[in-house]
């Protein structure tokens, strides 16, 4: 009897890191995943990411991916004004009158607070001339 050596078990394969993930998927994906109007927790779930945190720390380490998804959480801001018109689709009584408006109105604060393009901004700036006439009414003379 020959004895042979028992074979190796091979290790089970490993699952990818999230920074891994993060990196085949690319910052351009997450970028669009977040102009459609997802979340960022969405996100890592979408990706099979394990909680939020590693998309966050992924995104804040790099200034490029920061500074793109800023300008997509910005460009965001269309998705969600477009969302708070179509909360009203569909409404056929009362109560999903009210939804909505609720709806809508979230939307629109969502909108607001990721482009303030979206928000009811009001100008209080002066511009022109001002005078100021300062009248002594005492009856003492001005000394000149």
């Amino acid at each position: 009897m020959s004895s042979k050596p028992a074979a190796k078990k091979a290790a089970p394969p490993r699952e990818p890191m999230p920074a891994e993930i993060l990196e085949a998927t690319g910052i351009a994906t997450v970028c669009d995943m977040i102009m459609e109007g997802q979340m960022l927790r969405e996100i890592a779930r979408n990706l099979g990411i394990k909680g939020h945190a590693s998309l966050i720390k992924w995104i804040a380490d790099d200034a490029e991916r920061a500074k793109a998804v800023k300008e997509a959480r910005a460009l965001a801001a269309f998705t969600y004004d477009e969302q708070a018109i179509e909360a009203f689709d569909g409404v056929k009584n009362p109560v999903d009158l009210g939804i909505a408006r609720e709806k809508a109105s979230h939307y629109r604060w969502r909108a607001q607070k990721m482009n303030p393009q979206f928000g009811e901004k009001v100008d209080v700036n002066h511009s022109g001339e001002t005078t100021v006439i300062i009248k002594d009414y005492t009856g003492r003379k001005a000394d000149a």
